[in-house]
């Protein structure tokens, strides 16, 4: 046996001699022993895993030989240039290795999974007595175990139904132990929502948000342990349900800023847009799923209809454009699509699938009015001006019954059918609002060529005063105020304490938007009738009691949206109680004239009977009108005498708008959640 060389002899290696290299191709040959005694550096590693991460690959062999030359890989950009330089001649000096478990990777994170982890869970005889031993947080003291697991489960309970992207192992305890450390961003996230409603982890949930921010640095950086699905899970979870500390600690900085919350959300899903698309997950908005497994294209799909959904929701909150591309044309996915979240004893067998069908399709409805409704601001306004959006104010309104009538009665738990026809009332609201939004806009600024038409144009307060249907666009406005009377009863109808508590934000936000609507519309004139504005009056302090009677914490966002709320209509109620006092004295002043001027001409009948023949015979039309305008009895009771708009005009033009019974004509009303309370007119009632 032949004495070892010196650098052998120095590291404990086998000393192999290699043999001849002269002549031969070895450009076709395998990478041999050489390959497996190279040691890689921990930057090359990080490398390899990053561009790896994207698209998986062999490094059994030259990848540029694999494909017959380096001219036959794509190179369409500098990405694809490094996609080549990594794969040509690199890889035969490295063994193939799981990119998000490579130790480097985990060690050079910075803080992402606590450098001395995983070498400590590497370490022979020191095992961890739980799965969530190696967690930093368990690690520091900060939580035990056992909070995890009661965390878990809460949020199971709680949290899970409105956004079922989670795997299931992270909900079940007997299957915990699948929970790799590539998940903590997301493990932290969810225990972040799961203590925020609940006083008793009120330190935990403190801890569990400031770990996430120093993970977030992390994600910001793209740093290669992040670039898992999971990631992108943790993000848009974050997004429904920030934490109330960050909303108040951000809001705190400015006064009356409502928006905080809002633009932390706004920032959030656009991060995680950019990592599913750095990730490849939107190849799951097209059926081919290439080379990968049906699981992890499944879970791909998945991922991204969320992403896409999120985006869609958070830009038309904030007027914004949209970031991700949806599903294509060719590809409808329906619940079938989406195994994991067919029915199954751990989520109490509730059809998440249907859930998520039904929710894209909605999403889709409102994808297309903002696309086409806020396309530009010119394009707006010519719309707005020109009257050109009745067609699609129609095809909406159409699109959305269909969906209604496939969708109203799904079998899932009340609280999720709920949730799903609040956001089906808001999409009316929102897609019917533009046309109330462009009455006013056309009151405010009309385009008239005369100045004396200028003058003589309707202050706001008489915009509606004579009925909702006497504007040419009142069948839109009256779908407008019915999805918002809809919506703010179907969230008065909601448990406080133990639904709407853990309600993702948003839909708060949706029943803010229906009360500021309805209070317009109160300032507009629209509710003539005193039953009228008094049930809309009783639905919206329903609704400022619900969102009191939520929060189990003082920092909970539903405090701030009931206290604005609750000022914004008292004010109204000052206004208005000023206004009809100023009223009834303005009547009152022409009751005494007209009594006066009643017992005038009784004392001139009296003595000329041929001026009593002559007045009862040719009676003026303006003595005819101002009879029954200034009737006393009128005024005391005008309850007695309900205006046309009580009728809905369904009694004077039954062919035309028949508003008691639904068909297929342009005025017809949706039957179910969409009808109103017919049998009275609006105001049906106090509640």
């Amino acid at each position: 046996m032949k004495a070892p060389c010196a650098s052998c002899h120095v590291s404990g290696s086998e000393c192999v001699l290699i043999k001849s290299r002269r002549g031969g191709n070895f450009r076709r040959q395998k990478s041999g022993l050489a390959s497996s005694n190279a040691t890689p550096t921990g930057s090359r590693e990080i490398f390899d895993s990053a561009v790896g991460s994207a698209e998986p690959h062999s490094d059994g062999e030259d990848s540029a030989t694999e494909s017959g030359d380096v001219l036959n890989m794509e190179l369409r950009n500098p990405s694809d240039a490094l996609q080549i330089l990594a794969l040509s001649g690199e890889n035969q000096r490295s063994e193939p290795r799981d990119p998000s478990l490579s130790e480097s990777n985990i060690a050079n994170s910075g803080r992402g999974l606590n450098s001395g982890e995983y070498r400590a869970a590497a370490q022979p005889g020191k095992d961890p007595t739980t799965i969530f031993d190696d967690y930093e947080l368990v690690q520091r003291g900060l939580i035990r175990p056992g909070v995890v697991y009661e965390l878990l489960h809460r949020y199971s309970h709680y949290y899970h139904p409105y956004c079922p992207i989670v795997p299931l192992y992270f909900l079940s305890s007997a299957n915990t132990e699948k929970i790799q450390r590539t998940d903590y961003f997301l493990l932290t996230a969810i225990l972040t929502i799961a203590s925020r409603d609940d006083p008793r982890h009120s330190l935990t949930h403190r801890y569990c948000w400031d770990h996430a921010q120093r993970l977030l640095i992390d994600v910001l950086l793209s740093h290669p342990w992040t670039q898992t699905p999971r990631t992108v899970e943790g993000l848009l979870l974050l997004a429904e349900w920030l934490p109330h500390i960050q909303v108040q600690e951000t809001a705190s900085e400015a006064s009356k800023n409502l928006f905080s919350e809002d633009r932390t959300a706004w920032s959030l899903v656009g991060l995680a847009v950019r990592h599913g698309y750095l990730q490849r997950l939107d190849q799951g908005a097209f059926r081919s799923t290439g080379n990968i497994s049906r699981e992890r294209a499944e879970r791909n799909r998945l991922v991204w209809a969320y992403i896409w959904i999120a985006d869609r929701q958070i830009s038309v909150r904030m007027g914004q454009s949209f970031w991700s591309r949806g599903p294509s044309n060719g590809a409808r996915f329906v619940a079938q699509d989406f195994p994991s979240l067919q029915p199954r004893p751990e989520t109490n067998n509730e059809d998440y699938a249907s859930v998520l069908q039904a929710t894209t399709e909605l999403i889709q409805i409102l994808h297309n009015a903002h696309a086409i409704l806020f396309a530009s601001k010119d394009r707006t306004l010519a719309m707005i001006y020109d009257g050109q959006y009745s067609r699609y104010l129609d095809d909406f309104r159409a699109a959305a019954r269909t969906w209604h009538s496939t969708w109203s009665h799904i079998s899932v738990s009340t609280k999720v059918q709920t949730t799903l026809l609040i956001m089906y009332e808001y999409i009316c609201l929102y897609t019917n609002a533009f046309s109330f939004q462009a009455v006013i806009t056309r009151a405010a600024n009309p385009r008239l060529s005369s100045q004396k038409e200028q003058q003589n144009k309707k202050p706001f307060t008489e915009l509606l005063s004579h009925g909702i249907m006497s504007s040419p666009d009142g069948r839109f406005i009256f779908d407008a105020f019915s999805a918002a009377r809809n919506l703010l009863s179907l969230m008065n109808s909601l448990d406080p304490q133990n639904v709407i508590c853990y309600l993702p934000s948003r839909y708060y936000l949706y029943g803010v938007y229906a009360a500021v609507l309805l209070h317009k519309a109160d300032c507009t004139g629209a509710f003539q009738l005193g039953t009228q504005r008094q049930e809309i009056i009783c639905l919206v302090r329903d609704f400022i009691s619900v969102l009191e009677k939520a929060p189990s914490t003082e920092s909970h966002i539903c405090h701030s949206y009931s206290r604005m709320l609750k000022q914004l209509w008292t004010r109204r109620e000052r206004r208005y109680s000023k206004s009809a006092a100023r009223k009834r004295g303005q009547t009152g002043e022409a009751n005494t004239v007209l009594q006066n001027q009643n017992q005038h001409q009784l004392r001139n009948d009296q003595q000329s009977p041929a001026g009593t023949a002559m007045s009862n015979s040719h009676s003026t039309p303006e003595d005819f009108g101002l009879q029954h305008i200034f009737d006393p009895v009128a005024v005391e009771n005008d309850l007695a005498f309900p205006s046309v708009e009580g009728y809905f005009q369904g009694s004077f033009m039954p062919g035309v708008a028949d508003f008691g019974s639904p068909f297929d004509g342009g005025l017809g009303i949706l039957s179910g959640t969409q009808d109103w309370d017919l049998q009275a007119g609006l105001g049906s009632g106090e509640l």
